[in-house]
Protein backbone atom coordinates (compact mmCIF):
# COMPACT_ATOMS: atom_id res chain seq x y z
CA UNK A 1 0.00 0.00 0.00
CA UNK A 2 1.35 3.55 -1.09
CA UNK A 3 1.78 5.63 1.80
CA UNK A 4 -0.89 8.15 0.50
CA UNK A 5 -3.17 5.09 -1.14
CA UNK A 6 -6.95 4.98 0.61
CA UNK A 7 -7.39 2.72 3.05
CA UNK A 8 -10.20 0.70 1.61
CA UNK A 9 -11.48 -0.47 5.18
CA UNK A 10 -11.64 2.19 7.18
CA UNK A 11 -12.41 4.89 4.15
CA UNK A 12 -9.34 7.22 5.18
CA UNK A 13 -5.71 8.12 3.37
CA UNK A 14 -3.07 5.60 5.52
CA UNK A 15 -0.36 7.85 6.16
CA UNK A 16 3.17 6.36 6.67
CA UNK A 17 5.57 7.29 9.29
CA UNK A 18 8.90 6.31 8.89
CA UNK A 19 9.62 6.30 12.58
CA UNK A 20 6.27 5.36 14.59
CA UNK A 21 5.51 8.86 15.47
CA UNK A 22 2.33 9.95 15.34
CA UNK A 23 2.51 13.64 13.29
CA UNK A 24 0.56 15.86 15.51
CA UNK A 25 1.29 19.47 16.89
CA UNK A 26 0.92 18.34 20.20
CA UNK A 27 4.26 18.65 21.44
CA UNK A 28 4.84 18.21 25.51
CA UNK A 29 4.15 21.43 26.33
CA UNK A 30 0.74 21.92 24.79
CA UNK A 31 -1.97 22.93 26.86
CA UNK A 32 -5.29 20.81 26.87
CA UNK A 33 -8.19 22.78 26.90
CA UNK A 34 -11.31 21.26 28.27
CA UNK A 35 -14.61 23.66 27.84
CA UNK A 36 -17.53 22.58 30.81
CA UNK A 37 -19.79 25.47 29.21
CA UNK A 38 -20.95 28.77 30.89
CA UNK A 39 -17.37 30.35 29.32
CA UNK A 40 -15.27 28.01 32.06
CA UNK A 41 -11.98 26.35 30.29
CA UNK A 42 -10.06 24.43 32.13
CA UNK A 43 -6.31 24.20 30.91
CA UNK A 44 -3.47 21.79 32.00
CA UNK A 45 0.00 20.39 30.99
CA UNK A 46 -0.44 17.76 28.21
CA UNK A 47 1.83 16.04 30.63
CA UNK A 48 0.14 16.56 33.37
CA UNK A 49 -3.14 15.46 31.14
CA UNK A 50 -1.17 12.25 30.04
CA UNK A 51 -0.86 11.03 33.95
CA UNK A 52 -3.60 11.47 35.10
CA UNK A 53 -5.43 9.96 32.10
CA UNK A 54 -2.92 6.85 32.91
CA UNK A 55 -3.42 6.84 36.37
CA UNK A 56 -7.72 6.96 36.07
CA UNK A 57 -7.48 4.36 33.29
CA UNK A 58 -5.63 1.98 35.35
CA UNK A 59 -7.56 2.34 38.36
CA UNK A 60 -10.97 2.22 36.52
CA UNK A 61 -9.83 -0.86 35.01
CA UNK A 62 -8.40 -2.67 38.16
CA UNK A 63 -12.18 -1.51 39.59
CA UNK A 64 -13.57 -3.30 36.46
CA UNK A 65 -11.71 -6.39 36.81
CA UNK A 66 -12.29 -6.63 40.67
CA UNK A 67 -15.88 -6.13 40.58
CA UNK A 68 -16.85 -8.19 36.97
CA UNK A 69 -15.47 -11.51 39.04
CA UNK A 70 -17.48 -10.94 42.02
CA UNK A 71 -20.84 -9.79 39.62
CA UNK A 72 -20.22 -12.83 37.29
CA UNK A 73 -20.48 -15.34 40.58
CA UNK A 74 -23.06 -14.10 42.17
CA UNK A 75 -25.41 -14.85 38.91
CA UNK A 76 -26.51 -18.25 37.95
CA UNK A 77 -29.71 -20.59 39.47
CA UNK A 78 -30.90 -20.72 42.77
CA UNK A 79 -33.38 -22.52 44.24
CA UNK A 80 -36.22 -20.26 45.19
CA UNK A 81 -39.57 -22.13 46.87
CA UNK A 82 -38.26 -25.66 45.14
CA UNK A 83 -37.60 -23.82 41.95
CA UNK A 84 -35.18 -22.64 39.41
CA UNK A 85 -34.44 -19.10 39.36
CA UNK A 86 -32.02 -17.21 37.57
CA UNK A 87 -30.68 -14.06 37.34
CA UNK A 88 -28.31 -14.01 34.42
CA UNK A 89 -25.38 -15.26 32.65
CA UNK A 90 -22.53 -14.08 30.27
CA UNK A 91 -24.91 -12.89 27.86
CA UNK A 92 -26.95 -11.19 30.35
CA UNK A 93 -24.18 -9.33 31.31
CA UNK A 94 -22.79 -8.16 28.24
CA UNK A 95 -26.45 -7.09 26.75
CA UNK A 96 -27.51 -5.24 30.52
CA UNK A 97 -24.11 -3.42 31.12
CA UNK A 98 -24.11 -2.12 26.88
CA UNK A 99 -27.98 -0.82 27.41
CA UNK A 100 -26.68 1.27 30.45
CA UNK A 101 -23.69 2.31 29.04
CA UNK A 102 -25.69 4.14 26.34
CA UNK A 103 -27.78 6.12 29.40
CA UNK A 104 -24.56 6.34 31.18
CA UNK A 105 -22.96 8.30 27.80
CA UNK A 106 -26.01 10.09 26.96
CA UNK A 107 -26.75 11.74 30.47
CA UNK A 108 -23.17 12.64 30.05
CA UNK A 109 -24.00 14.62 27.02
CA UNK A 110 -27.43 15.84 28.14
CA UNK A 111 -25.59 17.65 30.88
CA UNK A 112 -22.82 18.91 28.44
CA UNK A 113 -25.62 20.14 26.65
CA UNK A 114 -27.15 22.06 29.76
CA UNK A 115 -23.89 23.63 30.61
CA UNK A 116 -22.79 24.74 27.06
CA UNK A 117 -25.72 25.47 24.79
CA UNK A 118 -23.18 25.35 21.61
CA UNK A 119 -22.53 21.18 22.35
CA UNK A 120 -22.15 19.49 19.41
CA UNK A 121 -24.15 16.36 19.01
CA UNK A 122 -23.65 15.80 15.53
CA UNK A 123 -19.86 12.65 15.40
CA UNK A 124 -17.26 14.23 13.02
CA UNK A 125 -16.67 10.18 13.11
CA UNK A 126 -17.96 8.49 9.48
CA UNK A 127 -20.75 6.22 10.17
CA UNK A 128 -18.54 2.85 8.87
CA UNK A 129 -16.08 3.51 11.56
CA UNK A 130 -18.54 4.20 14.19
CA UNK A 131 -20.20 1.25 13.35
CA UNK A 132 -16.76 -0.72 13.30
CA UNK A 133 -16.15 -0.36 16.81
CA UNK A 134 -19.39 -1.09 18.18
CA UNK A 135 -19.32 -4.38 16.37
CA UNK A 136 -15.81 -5.14 17.00
CA UNK A 137 -16.45 -3.96 20.55
CA UNK A 138 -19.83 -6.64 20.37
CA UNK A 139 -17.60 -9.49 19.09
CA UNK A 140 -14.74 -9.38 21.60
CA UNK A 141 -17.11 -9.37 24.79
CA UNK A 142 -19.06 -12.25 23.20
CA UNK A 143 -15.83 -14.27 22.83
CA UNK A 144 -14.25 -13.27 25.85
CA UNK A 145 -17.04 -13.04 28.36
CA UNK A 146 -18.20 -16.69 26.99
CA UNK A 147 -14.64 -17.75 26.32
CA UNK A 148 -13.75 -16.83 30.10
CA UNK A 149 -15.88 -18.97 32.24
CA UNK A 150 -14.06 -21.41 34.10
CA UNK A 151 -14.73 -24.88 32.73
CA UNK A 152 -13.98 -23.52 29.32
CA UNK A 153 -10.44 -22.00 29.27
CA UNK A 154 -8.27 -22.94 32.60
CA UNK A 155 -7.58 -20.03 34.86
CA UNK A 156 -4.10 -20.30 34.80
CA UNK A 157 -4.00 -20.07 30.59
CA UNK A 158 -6.31 -16.45 30.82
CA UNK A 159 -3.28 -14.32 31.91
CA UNK A 160 -0.77 -15.43 29.45
CA UNK A 161 -3.39 -15.30 26.82
CA UNK A 162 -5.08 -11.78 27.38
CA UNK A 163 -1.02 -10.78 26.69
CA UNK A 164 -1.90 -11.43 23.29
CA UNK A 165 -3.87 -8.42 23.08
CA UNK A 166 -0.39 -6.47 22.76
CA UNK A 167 1.09 -7.73 19.32
CA UNK A 168 -1.92 -8.34 17.90
CA UNK A 169 -2.25 -4.03 18.23
CA UNK A 170 0.81 -3.98 16.86
CA UNK A 171 0.17 -5.27 13.75
CA UNK A 172 -3.40 -3.69 13.89
CA UNK A 173 -1.56 -0.63 13.78
CA UNK A 174 0.54 -0.86 11.36
CA UNK A 175 -1.41 -2.93 8.74
CA UNK A 176 -4.28 -0.28 9.41
CA UNK A 177 -2.52 2.84 10.20
CA UNK A 178 0.90 2.09 8.78
CA UNK A 179 2.42 3.27 11.72
CA UNK A 180 5.50 1.32 12.95
CA UNK A 181 6.43 1.10 16.66
CA UNK A 182 10.24 2.70 17.43
CA UNK A 183 12.83 -0.15 18.57
CA UNK A 184 13.12 1.11 22.11
CA UNK A 185 9.39 0.85 22.60
CA UNK A 186 9.27 -2.48 20.90
CA UNK A 187 11.50 -3.20 24.02
CA UNK A 188 9.26 -1.55 26.66
CA UNK A 189 6.19 -3.84 25.09
CA UNK A 190 8.18 -6.73 25.31
CA UNK A 191 9.56 -6.18 28.64
CA UNK A 192 5.51 -5.76 29.83
CA UNK A 193 4.85 -9.17 28.60
CA UNK A 194 7.27 -10.60 30.53
CA UNK A 195 6.54 -8.93 33.78
CA UNK A 196 2.61 -9.86 32.86
CA UNK A 197 4.14 -13.45 32.68
CA UNK A 198 6.01 -13.16 35.48
CA UNK A 199 2.65 -12.04 37.49
CA UNK A 200 1.20 -15.01 36.40
CA UNK A 201 3.24 -17.65 37.51
CA UNK A 202 1.51 -18.16 40.51
CA UNK A 203 -1.38 -19.08 38.77
CA UNK A 204 0.47 -21.13 36.33
CA UNK A 205 2.15 -23.22 38.99
CA UNK A 206 -0.25 -22.87 41.44
CA UNK A 207 1.63 -21.10 44.38
CA UNK A 208 0.39 -20.87 47.45
CA UNK A 209 -3.44 -21.93 45.60
CA UNK A 210 -3.26 -19.23 42.69
CA UNK A 211 -5.12 -21.56 40.78
CA UNK A 212 -7.90 -22.32 42.86
CA UNK A 213 -10.09 -24.64 41.67
CA UNK A 214 -8.28 -25.21 38.58
CA UNK A 215 -8.04 -29.28 39.35
CA UNK A 216 -11.76 -29.55 39.83
CA UNK A 217 -12.10 -28.57 36.40
CA UNK A 218 -13.83 -31.77 34.28
CA UNK A 219 -13.71 -30.26 30.99
CA UNK A 220 -11.65 -32.58 27.76
CA UNK A 221 -8.45 -30.87 26.72
CA UNK A 222 -9.85 -30.71 23.43
CA UNK A 223 -12.56 -28.41 24.63
CA UNK A 224 -9.97 -26.33 26.64
CA UNK A 225 -7.96 -26.35 23.94
CA UNK A 226 -10.96 -25.06 21.42
CA UNK A 227 -11.98 -22.33 24.21
CA UNK A 228 -8.52 -21.20 24.65
CA UNK A 229 -8.01 -20.44 21.33
CA UNK A 230 -11.64 -18.58 21.01
CA UNK A 231 -10.49 -16.89 24.12
CA UNK A 232 -7.42 -15.64 22.90
CA UNK A 233 -9.15 -14.52 19.32
CA UNK A 234 -11.68 -12.36 21.23
CA UNK A 235 -8.61 -10.15 21.55
CA UNK A 236 -7.96 -9.60 17.78
CA UNK A 237 -11.55 -7.74 17.60
CA UNK A 238 -10.53 -5.27 20.54
CA UNK A 239 -6.90 -4.81 18.91
CA UNK A 240 -8.46 -3.40 15.68
CA UNK A 241 -11.49 -1.26 17.63
CA UNK A 242 -8.31 0.53 19.46
CA UNK A 243 -6.74 1.23 16.72
CA UNK A 244 -9.43 2.03 14.57
CA UNK A 245 -10.77 5.02 17.57
CA UNK A 246 -6.97 6.01 17.43
CA UNK A 247 -7.82 6.78 13.99
CA UNK A 248 -11.43 8.58 15.29
CA UNK A 249 -10.22 10.54 17.89
CA UNK A 250 -6.56 11.84 16.79
CA UNK A 251 -7.58 12.58 13.60
CA UNK A 252 -8.75 16.41 13.27
CA UNK A 253 -11.68 17.06 10.56
CA UNK A 254 -10.55 18.11 7.46
CA UNK A 255 -12.09 19.61 4.40
CA UNK A 256 -12.05 17.82 0.75
CA UNK A 257 -8.85 19.97 0.35
CA UNK A 258 -6.88 18.19 3.22
CA UNK A 259 -6.20 21.47 4.65
CA UNK A 260 -6.44 22.09 8.63
CA UNK A 261 -9.87 22.49 9.96
CA UNK A 262 -11.33 25.79 10.94
CA UNK A 263 -10.92 27.09 15.08
CA UNK A 264 -14.83 25.92 14.74
CA UNK A 265 -14.40 22.62 13.51
CA UNK A 266 -11.30 21.98 16.07
CA UNK A 267 -13.49 22.59 18.78
CA UNK A 268 -16.02 20.45 17.43
CA UNK A 269 -13.99 17.57 17.52
CA UNK A 270 -12.53 18.32 20.91
CA UNK A 271 -15.69 17.40 22.40
CA UNK A 272 -16.45 14.62 19.85
CA UNK A 273 -14.86 12.28 22.58
CA UNK A 274 -18.43 12.02 24.10
CA UNK A 275 -20.74 11.69 20.83
CA UNK A 276 -18.57 9.06 19.47
CA UNK A 277 -18.60 6.87 22.93
CA UNK A 278 -22.58 6.91 22.83
CA UNK A 279 -22.48 6.24 19.18
CA UNK A 280 -20.12 3.00 19.77
CA UNK A 281 -22.15 2.17 22.98
CA UNK A 282 -25.25 2.31 20.50
CA UNK A 283 -23.99 0.08 18.02
CA UNK A 284 -22.89 -2.54 20.01
CA UNK A 285 -25.97 -2.61 22.29
CA UNK A 286 -27.51 -2.75 18.76
CA UNK A 287 -25.80 -6.12 17.51
CA UNK A 288 -25.92 -7.84 21.09
CA UNK A 289 -29.16 -7.18 20.83
CA UNK A 290 -29.99 -9.67 17.41
CA UNK A 291 -27.06 -11.53 18.70
CA UNK A 292 -29.13 -13.12 21.51
CA UNK A 293 -29.71 -16.22 19.76
CA UNK A 294 -25.69 -17.44 20.76
CA UNK A 295 -26.86 -18.23 24.27
CA UNK A 296 -28.95 -21.58 23.08
CA UNK A 297 -25.92 -22.43 20.25
CA UNK A 298 -24.93 -25.81 21.35
CA UNK A 299 -21.73 -26.03 23.29
CA UNK A 300 -21.42 -21.99 23.03
CA UNK A 301 -24.29 -20.81 25.13
CA UNK A 302 -25.82 -21.25 28.07
CA UNK A 303 -29.65 -22.88 27.50
CA UNK A 304 -30.94 -25.57 25.25
CA UNK A 305 -34.15 -23.53 24.39
CA UNK A 306 -34.94 -20.50 23.86
CA UNK A 307 -37.88 -20.66 26.29
CA UNK A 308 -34.99 -21.31 28.91
CA UNK A 309 -33.03 -18.12 27.78
CA UNK A 310 -35.88 -15.97 28.13
CA UNK A 311 -37.12 -16.89 31.58
CA UNK A 312 -33.91 -16.53 32.36
CA UNK A 313 -33.55 -12.65 31.13
CA UNK A 314 -37.19 -11.81 32.59
CA UNK A 315 -35.71 -12.92 35.67
CA UNK A 316 -32.44 -11.21 35.19
CA UNK A 317 -33.82 -7.96 34.85
CA UNK A 318 -36.48 -8.45 37.43
CA UNK A 319 -34.24 -9.14 40.02
CA UNK A 320 -31.35 -6.41 38.10
CA UNK A 321 -34.37 -3.61 39.42
CA UNK A 322 -35.15 -5.30 42.69
CA UNK A 323 -37.79 -7.62 42.28
CA UNK A 324 -38.08 -11.55 42.40
CA UNK A 325 -39.63 -14.22 44.53
CA UNK A 326 -39.26 -14.03 48.14
CA UNK A 327 -39.15 -17.25 49.54
CA UNK A 328 -41.47 -15.94 52.55
CA UNK A 329 -44.04 -15.25 50.33
CA UNK A 330 -43.91 -17.60 46.93
CA UNK A 331 -47.40 -17.34 45.90
CA UNK A 332 -47.67 -13.70 45.98
CA UNK A 333 -48.22 -11.25 43.09
CA UNK A 334 -45.68 -8.51 42.42
CA UNK A 335 -47.93 -5.97 43.12
CA UNK A 336 -48.99 -7.50 46.80
CA UNK A 337 -47.96 -4.46 49.17
CA UNK A 338 -45.90 -8.10 51.15
CA UNK A 339 -43.87 -8.97 47.86
CA UNK A 340 -40.58 -9.10 49.11
CA UNK A 341 -37.51 -8.65 46.39
CA UNK A 342 -35.96 -11.96 46.13
CA UNK A 343 -33.01 -12.13 48.96
CA UNK A 344 -30.32 -13.13 46.35
CA UNK A 345 -31.21 -10.39 44.40
CA UNK A 346 -29.71 -8.13 46.87
CA UNK A 347 -25.95 -9.25 46.15
CA UNK A 348 -25.82 -9.04 42.22
CA UNK A 349 -27.44 -5.89 41.84
CA UNK A 350 -24.59 -4.11 44.03
CA UNK A 351 -22.34 -5.83 42.28
CA UNK A 352 -24.11 -5.29 38.84
CA UNK A 353 -24.13 -1.38 39.24
CA UNK A 354 -20.60 -1.24 40.58
CA UNK A 355 -19.17 -2.75 37.43
CA UNK A 356 -21.49 -0.77 35.48
CA UNK A 357 -19.78 2.19 36.88
CA UNK A 358 -16.64 1.39 36.69
CA UNK A 359 -16.80 -0.16 33.38
CA UNK A 360 -18.22 2.95 32.09
CA UNK A 361 -16.03 5.20 33.46
CA UNK A 362 -12.75 2.76 32.43
CA UNK A 363 -14.12 2.62 28.61
CA UNK A 364 -14.40 7.16 28.90
CA UNK A 365 -10.88 7.03 30.25
CA UNK A 366 -9.84 4.89 27.63
CA UNK A 367 -10.89 6.99 24.51
CA UNK A 368 -9.49 9.91 26.13
CA UNK A 369 -5.80 8.24 26.63
CA UNK A 370 -5.86 6.72 23.50
CA UNK A 371 -6.54 10.65 22.20
CA UNK A 372 -4.34 12.43 24.68
CA UNK A 373 -1.48 9.95 24.96
CA UNK A 374 0.66 7.74 22.35
CA UNK A 375 -2.31 5.81 21.43
CA UNK A 376 -3.57 2.50 21.27
CA UNK A 377 -0.27 0.84 21.88
CA UNK A 378 0.14 2.85 25.06
CA UNK A 379 -3.57 1.48 25.99
CA UNK A 380 -2.95 -1.68 25.76
CA UNK A 381 0.32 -1.96 28.23
CA UNK A 382 -1.41 0.03 30.37
CA UNK A 383 -4.26 -1.96 30.62
CA UNK A 384 -1.39 -5.42 30.97
CA UNK A 385 -1.14 -3.62 34.98
CA UNK A 386 -4.75 -3.98 36.03
CA UNK A 387 -4.25 -8.35 36.67
CA UNK A 388 -1.42 -7.97 38.96
CA UNK A 389 -2.43 -4.57 40.51
CA UNK A 390 -5.57 -6.57 41.04
CA UNK A 391 -4.12 -9.06 42.66
CA UNK A 392 -2.40 -6.93 44.97
CA UNK A 393 -6.09 -5.76 45.78
CA UNK A 394 -6.70 -9.33 47.10
CA UNK A 395 -3.40 -10.20 48.77
CA UNK A 396 -4.94 -6.66 50.96
CA UNK A 397 -8.52 -7.68 51.01
CA UNK A 398 -10.71 -10.60 51.70
CA UNK A 399 -14.09 -11.14 50.61
CA UNK A 400 -16.65 -13.00 52.91
CA UNK A 401 -19.82 -15.30 52.17
CA UNK A 402 -21.88 -12.61 53.06
CA UNK A 403 -19.97 -9.95 50.56
CA UNK A 404 -18.17 -8.03 53.11
CA UNK A 405 -15.06 -6.87 52.76
CA UNK A 406 -12.33 -7.26 55.00
CA UNK A 407 -8.80 -5.81 55.71
CA UNK A 408 -6.86 -9.17 55.80
CA UNK A 409 -3.54 -8.67 54.47
CA UNK A 410 -1.72 -11.47 53.02
CA UNK A 411 1.93 -12.10 51.76
CA UNK A 412 3.59 -14.70 50.14
CA UNK A 413 5.73 -16.45 47.41
CA UNK A 414 2.87 -15.48 45.01
CA UNK A 415 3.03 -12.28 46.61
CA UNK A 416 6.59 -12.40 45.56
CA UNK A 417 5.70 -13.01 42.00
CA UNK A 418 3.36 -10.60 41.42
CA UNK A 419 5.88 -7.48 43.09
CA UNK A 420 8.42 -8.57 40.83
CA UNK A 421 6.36 -8.48 37.47
CA UNK A 422 5.09 -4.92 38.33
CA UNK A 423 8.98 -3.60 38.91
CA UNK A 424 9.67 -4.82 35.22
CA UNK A 425 6.19 -3.63 33.82
CA UNK A 426 5.44 0.11 35.64
CA UNK A 427 9.37 1.44 34.61
CA UNK A 428 8.45 -0.17 31.10
CA UNK A 429 5.25 1.21 30.89
CA UNK A 430 6.68 4.89 32.08
CA UNK A 431 9.91 4.43 29.71
CA UNK A 432 7.02 3.61 26.91
CA UNK A 433 5.65 6.94 27.60
CA UNK A 434 8.48 9.09 28.35
CA UNK A 435 10.26 7.87 24.60
CA UNK A 436 6.28 8.83 22.96
CA UNK A 437 6.60 12.28 24.25
CA UNK A 438 9.98 12.94 23.40
CA UNK A 439 10.03 11.39 20.08
CA UNK A 440 6.50 13.53 18.96
CA UNK A 441 8.11 16.95 20.34
CA UNK A 442 10.97 15.72 17.89
CA UNK A 443 8.49 15.11 15.30
CA UNK A 444 6.90 18.84 15.64
CA UNK A 445 8.36 20.95 13.97
CA UNK A 446 8.64 19.08 10.48
CA UNK A 447 4.63 18.21 11.00
CA UNK A 448 4.49 21.77 11.16
CA UNK A 449 5.78 22.94 7.96
CA UNK A 450 3.72 19.97 6.05
CA UNK A 451 0.59 21.61 7.29
CA UNK A 452 1.61 24.79 6.37
CA UNK A 453 2.39 23.89 2.62
CA UNK A 454 -1.51 22.00 3.07
CA UNK A 455 -1.78 19.15 4.93
CA UNK A 456 -0.88 15.81 4.75
CA UNK A 457 -2.94 13.47 2.63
Amino acid sequence: MDANEENPLLGVPSRRSDDGVTRSSNASNKKVEFDIGRGVVLRFNSVTVNVSLTLLTALTQVGMTISLPMYADSLGKHKVCGQDYSVGDPYFVLFFTAFWFIIFFGGLILIGKLLNPNFPLQSTVSFRNRFLIGLLNALNGIFVVFGSLPDRTPAFLQPILSTTVIPFTVIARYLLLRKMVSVPRLICCLAVIVGLVITAEPVIFNIDGGNEGGSTEKSSSVKKGIWSAVFAFGFVPLAVANVVQELAVKKDPKSASGKSSTKASKEKDDVNTLVLMLWIQIWTFTILGISFFIDFIPEFGMYEHPSEFGSMMSDGMSCMFGHGPSPGNCSLPINDPLYNPDPHCSIPVGRCWLFIVFYCLANLFSLMLIKYADGAIYLVIVNALVNPLSGIFWSLFALHEDSSFHWQPVFNAASVYVLMGLLIMVPAVTIYNYIGQVEAKKATPRNSSSEEEGGVN
